[in-house]
């Protein structure tokens, strides 16, 4: 059994980045409450402060929640892949498998990298590395790739 892990530091440095970012919200939304600033500083400012949150703040909870716990994204071996759910991926029922890198959503918000697993019968599952293989992915996605090809 092969087992897909992740360096916990990654995680904690991109946390403390966040961290930084949702403090910096929180001096300027402070400033907003408590300051006394002309309406386009008031303005600038509570803009700022959102901008902060609602780009930075999903980033924050992925990798704080990735701080504790296991670092396994997913293990596989000759019969498929487990993911962390328990879900048992056999390789002869996976149609593609495809790597998807991070990028933003509709709401311009920040969304995670994953692998994701088409399967034969219509299904897809994605398992998020929240960018923290930092540049694995695509050796993981190659050797995933290899060992499907030999087990389908």
């Amino acid at each position: 059994m092969q087992f897909v892990t992740y360096q916990r530091k990654y995680a904690i440095r991109h946390t403390l980045i966040s961290a930084l970012f949702i403090i910096a919200g929180l001096v300027l939304t402070g400033d907003v409450i408590y300051g006394d600033n002309s309406v386009l500083q008031t303005l600038y400012f509570t803009s700022a402060a959102f901008l902060s949150f609602w780009f930075v703040g999903r980033l924050f909870i992925w990798n704080i929640t990735r701080i504790f716990g296991t670092n396994i994204l997913f293990s596989f071996d000759l019969s498929g892949i487990k993911t962390n759910a328990g879900k048992q991926l056999s390789w002869k029922d996976i149609r593609t498998i495809d790597f998807v890198a991070p990028g933003l959503n509709k709401w311009i918000q920040p969304t995670p990298s994953y692998y994701l697993f088409k399967m034969v019968d219509g299904k897809s599952y994605k398992i998020y590395t929240y960018s923290l293989l930092k540049h694995q992915e695509s050796d993981i996605l190659k050797i995933l790739r290899k060992t499907w090809n030999e087990h389908k």
